[in-house]
């Protein structure tokens, strides 16, 4: 039995996918709601746009984020600091379509729409608004832990990238990979009782590690994970991923580790985070060839 096993999302940790997501957002904006943006910069907008994005679920809430930054710059904090931004009935997101006079299916069928069409027609510049994050790449290549991939990217997106970006030659029905994980807090501990199942993760020693950079998905597991799961598995929030400041201080408070990037690539690697020598400190040998010095 393997002494670790990883759970890993893949937007936000292993790749940043935000200008693709994003940019589809606003163009599809721009098709629906020509008028709201004839009198505002768009680069504003999408710097407005990857400020929001942890407050993204599904995809095609980036045309609606788009359209209420085209209408005013500020709403990103009104964004950013609600609550029930995605909630179905309830949130902002159903509200503001309301008002609009839209619904969540007809954004969703032009969202998915534009982005086939970018995919089928431009997939080497799709592939590049996906890049991976630095060291990602070589941490896999060398992680010897068996990990899997739970992610609520639809499968047909995913796919593509994990074997382009990574080479792990999967497909849909892959057993290591998760996909269209939505809504994710719900559908990812499910992904983690699952695993939590598998005789890969059955050895008395084996430690499972769930990766997320989404604070709300770290916090739902740790609240209604059973028991079991929740000594088996550790959490970690990627820090470097798609989560605020303000998430990342209440993680530490629930005492959720959060990585940075370097550990993350560390931990893949080695199955530990060892502490890095910045070049400012003595290697051991200095150390050793210093104190033998001063006793000589």
């Amino acid at each position: 039995m393997p002494d670790d096993v990883f759970v890993i999302d893949f937007d936000g940790v292993l790749a940043d996918t935000q200008m693709e997501v994003m940019s589809a957002g606003l163009n599809c904006a721009m098709e629906v709601w020509p008028d709201a943006f004839r009198d505002i910069s768009t680069d504003e907008v999408m710097k407005g746009l990857v400020r929001v994005r942890p407050r993204l679920v599904k995809g095609y809430e980036s045309m609606v984020m788009a359209r209420m930054l085209a209408e005013d710059l500020g709403n990103v904090n009104v964004i950013l600091e609600c609550e029930n931004w995605a909630d179905s009935q309830s949130g902002v997101v159903s509200h503001v379509l309301d008002t609009y006079g839209n619904d969540a299916d007809e954004l969703e069928n032009v969202f998915e729409a534009w982005r086939r069409n970018r995919i089928e027609n431009n997939f080497d510049d799709w592939i590049t608004l996906n890049p991976l994050y630095d060291g990602i790449q070589s941490a896999v290549s060398d992680c010897q832990a068996p990990f899997y991939i739970a992610s609520s990217k639809a499968g047909n997106r995913l796919i593509p990238l994990l074997n382009t970006l990574l080479g792990m030659e999967v497909d849909e029905d892959s057993p290591r990979v998760f996909s269209g994980l939505i809504p994710p807090n719900e559908l990812k501990l499910e992904v983690l009782e699952t695993v939590l199942q598998r005789p890969i993760a059955q050895g008395e020693r084996t430690v499972l590690h769930f990766i997320d950079d989404r604070f709300q998905t770290i916090e739902y597991i740790a609240q209604h994970g059973s028991a079991e799961l929740l000594k088996k598995f550790v959490l970690y929030l990627a820090g470097w991923g798609y989560c605020t400041e303000e998430e990342r201080q209440k993680a530490r408070e629930l005492g959720i580790r959060v990585l940075d990037l370097g550990e993350f690539c560390e931990l893949l690697r080695f199955q530990i985070i060892m502490k890095v020598n910045d070049g400012c400190q003595e290697t051991e040998e200095e150390t050793l060839a210093h104190v033998y010095k001063k006793s000589e």
